[in-house]
């Protein structure tokens, strides 16, 4: 008999040993009591991501049915192939939960303790509010509100939010602005969305997988202001990073692109320090930035992120 106590891993390889070594009259009885714990898990929720529980649940239903077939069979060059066949539908399901970790978990709505919110719906559409806060006085808090919706996916753990516009800006302040992150390193542990910001930066020479040389960062911000009209504008931004190779020296450019409300630009040089993996820049104050080359591309992940509630 087949213990099924441990992990899923686990119970997944009980299963190939079932079909390979137990005589055909304990299959049946071993096979079921597996099944019975994936809907124990199902029911009592212990399980992260409830659609995988579905799969496995219908996985052992084809592994109970092919068993009984395999036994029949006196041929064993057809036992062998579906025995092949059987072991790489697990490997599969096993690989589809390692590389989209959270799936539909996402879905649903999630605040943080800063005021910010977000909410991902099962058609790839979000809607978020992002508030700017200066004076915290309880009497009068100065604050913008800034609400957009947009579409978003999830590739290798990292959270994508594009082709996003604002629907509605609320403010109590002269001025308000927000720079705004469009990629996240997310993970869920029960309840809470853990975000974590990554930048990603394009090369603009042949630069690529080492950070010397010119990279440049896309991306966006809104501002709200009573001093203009309309009070409220919005676009994108270039960052432009060169790391002088016989140095340890970068040069900077910032430049808004877009928006009625133009904000100029900033130029400086900064001294930077790269111990690989890991990236300081004091002037911004940007410490311990995990740096990783993926493709062509250079990702930033920085030290810090929110952590959001399901509510």
């Amino acid at each position: 008999m087949v213990h099924t106590t441990g992990n899923r891993n686990d119970r997944e390889g009980n299963l190939l040993w079932i079909i390979s070594s137990q005589k055909p009259a304990d299959k049946l009885t071993s096979i079921n009591t597996i099944r019975k714990d994936y809907k124990e898990d199902l029911n009592e929720g212990r399980y992260k991501c409830m659609h995988r529980c579905y799969l496995h649940l219908a996985t052992l239903n084809a592994v109970l049915y092919f068993s009984e077939k395999v036994d029949k069979m006196k041929n064993i060059i057809i036992k062998s192939i579906i025995l092949f066949l059987l072991s790489f539908l697990f490997l599969s399901c096993s690989q589809n939960n390692l590389t989209n970790p959270i799936g539909s978990e996402i879905i649903g709505k999630w605040k943080g303790d800063n005021n910010y919110s977000i909410t991902f719906f099962n058609n790839g559409k979000f809607i978020d509010t992002i508030y700017s806060e200066g004076n915290t006085n309880p009497s009068y808090r100065d604050y913008a509100m800034f609400v957009r919706t947009g579409n978003y996916k999830i590739d290798n753990e990292i959270l994508y939010l594009n082709d996003f516009s604002f629907v509605e800006v609320n403010a109590q302040s002269v001025i308000g602005m927000v720079m705004i992150y469009i990629s996240y390193e997310v993970s869920i542990d029960r309840n809470n969305l853990i975000m974590k910001p990554v930048n990603i930066f394009s090369p603009q020479s042949d630069n690529s997988n080492q950070l010397t040389g010119d990279w440049i960062l896309n991306g966006y911000y809104c501002v709200y202001s009573q001093n203009i009209e309309p009070h409220t504008s919005h676009g994108q931004t270039t960052e432009e990073y060169y790391f002088y190779k016989d140095s340890s020296t970068y040069k900077y450019n910032m430049k808004y692109l877009d928006g009625v409300y133009s904000l100029g630009s900033s130029s400086y040089n900064s001294q930077y320090t790269y111990n690989k993996p890991y990236l300081d820049l004091p002037t911004p104050s940007y410490y311990h930035v995990l740096v990783k080359f993926i493709g062509n591309r250079m990702f930033w992940y920085y030290n810090y992120s929110s952590t959001l509630h399901r509510y």
